[in-house]
């Protein structure tokens, strides 16, 4: 696939997915203008549930992955990498960077993070906590990424200015902010129940959980005082 100004990568990464949203996933795949990305044992996943179509890269350490399914996505045309600079080892990187790099490399500026969270009932919370940083460190690229982790009721952004949440679905949408990169504070905010205007953002503190859209609002924005560090965005409904 070319390089497009309005390429975006969807990336798969091997944590949780709901088989009963599975039409979400087929979604995120099957839009124009997508490089599909694998990292390691999420094509596992792709390979029982989404097999019809075909990943364009598979990255990683590949120690997750039988040579079975390996070996089938390769004569399908699935690309696949496990290094970033050859001078450097595998272990030198997680899937999930590797999988950042393939995409800044093909010229995308967006990336959409899924299987991001941990599975239910296993333990794989670090997994997750680095899949958090995954956003921090997609904005060091040159150019910058934009990283979002999606899953069906949930996306977690990573704002550096200002960002703005559009209402989704019929339920309570919440927004809570994690300030993991320092102290900040909020300049300005609108769609919020609680105003968040003049919030300092601490990241000893969490103060800025679970606030909600106001009734009728359709939109959420959120402005950081400039100079502060970038601050996780939560929305779920």
């Amino acid at each position: 696939m070319g390089a497009s100004e309005d390429l975006r990568a969807a990336i798969f990464l091997n944590g949780e997915y709901e088989p009963e949203h599975l039409a979400f996933y087929r979604r995120a795949a099957e839009r124009p203008n997508v490089l599909i990305i694998c990292a390691d044992g999420a094509l596992e996943w792709w390979n029982e549930w989404l097999g019809d179509l075909t990943p364009h890269w598979a990255v990683g350490d590949f120690d997750s992955l039988s040579p079975a399914t390996r070996r089938r996505w390769e004569e399908r045309g699935t690309r696949f990498d496990s290094v970033v600079e050859p001078q450097r080892a595998k272990e030198d990187y997680t899937d999930g960077e590797l999988a950042l790099y393939a995409a800044a490399r093909e010229g995308c500026l967006r990336a959409e993070l899924y299987g991001a969270f941990p599975r239910r009932g296993e333990f794989q919370r670090d997994h997750f906590l680095g899949n958090l940083y995954l956003l921090a460190e997609a904005i060091t690229l040159n150019p910058p990424l934009e990283a979002i982790l999606c899953a069906p009721r949930e996306r977690v952004y990573c704002c550096r200015e200002e960002i703005v949440l559009r209402r989704e679905g019929t339920e309570i949408n919440r927004v809570s902010l994690l300030p993991l990169f320092g102290a900040g504070r909020i300049v300005l905010s609108e769609g919020l129940r609680w105003s968040l205007n003049g919030l300092r953002l601490d990241p000893f503190r969490p103060n800025a959980l679970r606030n909600e859209f106001l009734p009728g609002a359709d939109r959420v924005l959120l402005r950081l005082e400039e100079g502060s560090p970038p601050v996780l965005v939560v929305h779920n409904w």
